[in-house]
């Protein structure tokens, strides 16, 4: 068993900006940098070309300050997410992400010199790392534009457009509301409480009550939303408008996330012919809630009568994570209690956390990091393999070449997502063998609600924001149009099965507020999708997927494109519509499972002796 889960031992030096640990990564970023800015210089002074050795070790060089950089913002990040009003965190993450521009800068001369250097020469020089930074420059360098615009795109971003989408964080940590559950006892909710309540509270009156004064306070302050988001999408349109050819800028962003137009195309072309069947995933839940569509604030809620319970405490929710990871492979398993025993998880017992979770990466110091509110619930479990996931996937690539370790968002929600659904059919393996209907109820419940989220809740997202830049670019949004394209956007996907809309996602959902990717949501759909196929191929071959373990699959997912990643590890051609079509027919199994064995979700919605713990927490979307 698992002990001290919950909490280190000792204190973690990488939680701490003001520790001496995380000084000495700021010095050697800026030596590393300067280094940089020497290899460059001495080649302008000398007017001569940087040799391909020279750019070998130089790119080292940089490759081991974008660890320091990941390194330095994961621990701002930690140190935040421990403390939300500690400014010192804030005033270092300002402090590394100056540094962060100052080596790209530096290193803007080497990828110059990378790209006029003759692809024969590289392959002489038999370096690896070379072809990789050659091939990951073609496809980060979103748009073709020249030299200085890229460099004026770079610093205009830094200075203007990341402070700007700072707004958005500072208005929603004003956000106070009132919300009254079914005792009549009336709650007083922060932004982070409020998104929580809305997805983990089981009380239908708090979430009904939630989202009405949630949706008043955004209303409210739309128009500051509003502000903030089309100065950002004006920045993007002007150089969407400056760097790529008409009708480029969407196709050279998929590029930047190593995903074909063809494989995005056919992915929600099938999603779109299975809307019907994906729309069930609403529907079957809706009989919890008795006649007529589903109110808005239930598409993600709980299951009626789902209880907290002892039984999936923290210890015992990883000593479930591990035993079905071995289906995966030991080495998956033998990561997660790594993971806790060695402290790298912080869970529970962190009352200043505004709501989520994440996983991130320390690679300068070899180590992962994942902060999380854990919830003794089937959504509490899921959303900590999750997490675990993605934490292994960056584990692993400790062991790649710098420019192998820079994957698309995509990949990560392959491997995070093939975790979670491992554990829920290890999950229901159990429960049948154990005869409990009821927990087979809230486990179908819990994969229903998953389906809703990943094919009908992110793909209403994604629509959104590219209406959104798409009317951006030829005038300013007024309130009533951005609310007609979020209206338009969520109808195009659940049609008549819910009352009401998200109606304010645009304003309140960090997504729509950050620097990059320009585009969001998509990717996860993406690899929720692809992490269906890759858990079959474990499913039906054991440790191995087309002859690949899990450990060879995060490994090689720097080096693949999406369509590459397919063929070699799924054995399928992800630009064919029938791949999709066939993966979310498997992933539906669940709906045709529910209607086939008659479950009953409103059976068990009982409201006594609900055992609740103390505090808030947020599920990870």
């Amino acid at each position: 068993m698992l002990a001290h889960a919950h909490h280190r031992s000792q204190p973690d030096p990488l939680a701490d900006v003001s520790s001496e640990a995380f000084a000495g990564l700021l010095e050697k970023l800026l030596f590393q940098t300067e280094l940089l800015e020497t290899v460059a210089k001495r080649a302008e002074d000398r007017n001569e070309a940087i040799s391909l050795s020279t750019l070998s070790e130089a790119l080292d060089i940089y490759g081991r300050g974008i660890d320091l950089v990941r390194t330095l913002k994961t621990v701002c990040r930690l140190h935040l997410g421990l403390n939300t009003s500690d400014t010192t965190a804030v005033a270092a993450r300002s402090q590394a992400n100056a540094l962060s521009l100052r080596l790209e800068k530096a290193a803007e001369p080497l990828f110059d010199a990378l790209e006029k250097s003759a692809p024969q020469e590289r392959d002489a020089a038999k370096d690896d790392a070379l072809r990789l930074w050659a091939r990951t420059r073609r496809e980060n360098v979103t748009f073709r534009e020249n030299k200085e615009l890229r460099a004026f795109t770079s610093e205009i971003a830094s200075s203007v457009i990341s402070p700007i989408a700072a707004i958005h964080a500072h208005l929603t940590s004003t956000m106070s509301i009132e919300a009254i559950g079914e005792d009549g006892r009336t709650r007083a909710l922060g932004f982070g409480t409020a998104v929580s309540v809305l997805k983990n509270d089981d009380d239908p009156m708090m979430r009904q009550t939630t989202f009405k004064s949630f949706n008043a306070w955004l209303a409210s302050h739309a128009a500051s939303f509003l502000d903030v988001l089309n100065a950002m999408g004006g920045f993007r349109c002007a150089i969407f408008k400056r760097s790529a050819p008409s009708g480029e800028a969407f196709n050279l962003i998929l590029k930047s996330e190593r995903t074909d137009r063809a494989v995005y195309d056919a992915m929600f072309e099938a999603i779109s012919e299975a809307l019907p069947a994906i729309r069930e995933t609403v529907t079957l839940r809706q009989a919890a809630f008795g006649g007529g569509p589903m109110k808005v604030w239930n598409i993600l809620s709980p299951a009626p009568g789902a209880r907290f319970s002892s039984e999936r405490r923290l210890e015992d929710a990883l000593e479930a994570i591990i035993e079905a990871g071995r289906a995966l492979s030991p080495d998956f398993s033998g990561f997660v209690r790594n993971l806790a025993e060695r402290g790298w998880l912080y869970a529970n017992g962190i009352s200043r956390k505004t709501g989520g979770g994440w996983a991130d990466d320390l690679p300068a110091a070899g180590e992962v990091r994942i902060l999380t509110d854990y919830l003794p619930t089937y959504a509490g479990q899921g959303t900590l393999a999750h997490l675990i996931g993605a934490a292994y996937q960056m584990h692993v690539m400790h062991d790649a070449p710098a420019p192998a370790r820079l994957y698309p968002l995509s990949m990560t929600e392959v491997f995070a997502n093939t975790a979670e659904t491992t554990l829920f059919a290890h999950l229901g393996k159990e429960a049948h063998r154990r005869g409990s209907a009821e927990e087979l109820s809230f486990l179908c419940w819990q994969s229903l609600r998953r389906l809703t989220n990943c094919l009908l809740v992110l793909p209403a997202r994604h629509r959104l924001a590219r209406a959104i830049l798409a009317e951006r670019g030829k005038h300013a949004l007024s309130l009533n149009r951005i609310n007609a394209l979020s209206i338009e956007a969520w109808r195009h996907y659940f049609g008549d099965t819910t009352d009401g809309e998200d109606r304010y996602v645009w304003a309140y959902k960090q997504h729509f507020y950050r620097t990059r990717p320009v585009y969001y949501d998509w990717q996860y759909t993406l690899g929720f999708l692809l992490s269906k196929a890759l858990h079959a191929q474990f499913s039906e071959h054991g440790q191995s997927a087309c002859g690949a373990s899990f450990r060879a699959c995060c490994l090689e997912s720097g080096r693949l494109t999406v369509e590459e990643f397919g063929r070699r590890h799924l054995g399928a051609d992800l630009r064919r519509k029938d791949f999709w079509a066939k993966t979310i027919h498997a992933a539906l199994e669940v709906v045709r499972f529910c209607k086939n064995a008659n479950i009953d979700f409103g059976l068990k919605a009982r409201r006594t002796d609900r055992a609740k713990p103390s505090g808030e927490g947020a599920a990870h979307v």
